[in-house]
C-alpha cells in the first residue's frame, strides 16, 4: 500500500458515480495565538493497492507533528479493510479522514504523519503562522513558505 494522494482540505462532497470533489485544499493556517486546539482537520487520501492488500485489514495512522518533531495528542487510528480482488477489482481506494481536537503549541512548519505500523506513508506540509489584520506575520512564517515560491 502506498499513498498517492494526501490533501488537506476543507470537506469532501462525494457523488453517487464514485467522483469527489475537494474543497478548500490548504498547506496553510493562520492562528490568532498558540497554544490553540483547533476542533477538526479533514484530510483526503488516495492510496495505491497491490493485491497483497486485498481480503485483509489494515489500520492506518494519522499524527499531527510539530516543527520540534513532536506529537501533541494521540494519533488518530483509521481501520478498515478492503474486500478481496474479486469483489473490489480497483487499484486505489479512497479515504475522508477527519482528525478531531488537534492542539498547535506553536507556530512554524507542521505536518501530518501517515503512518502504517513503523512504516511512514507519506508527511504532509502544514504550515502554521500568527495572524493579524494584514495576514501572516512575516516573522512567523514557516521555513517551507521560500521554498515553495
Amino acid at each position: 500500500m502506498q499513498v498517492i494522494t494526501a490533501l488537506l482540505v476543507d470537506e469532501v462532497k462525494k457523488h453517487p458515480q464514485g467522483g469527489v470533489d475537494l474543497l478548500g485544499l490548504f498547506e496553510d493556517i493562520y492562528l490568532d495565538e498558540v497554544p490553540v486546539k483547533l476542533e477538526s482537520i479533514s484530510m483526503y487520501v488516495d492510496l495505491a493497492l497491490e493485491s497483497a492488500d486485498k481480503g485483509v485489514a489494515h489500520t492506518v495512522e494519522f499524527s499531527l507533528v510539530a516543527p520540534d518533531g513532536k506529537t501533541y495528542g494521540e494519533a488518530t487510528k483509521i481501520r478498515f479493510s478492503v474486500p478481496p480482488h474479486a469483489e473490489f477489482p480497483r487499484d486505489s481506494a479512497q479515504l475522508d479522514i477527519v482528525l478531531f481536537e488537534q492542539t498547535f503549541m506553536t507556530f512554524g512548519p507542521h505536518h501530518v504523519e501517515i503512518r502504517r505500523g513503523e512504516q511512514v506513508l507519506r508527511r504532509v506540509p502544514l504550515h502554521v503562522s500568527a495572524k493579524t489584520d494584514l495576514g501572516a506575520i512575516p516573522g512567523a512564517q514557516s521555513e517551507f513558505d521560500s521554498a515553495s515560491v
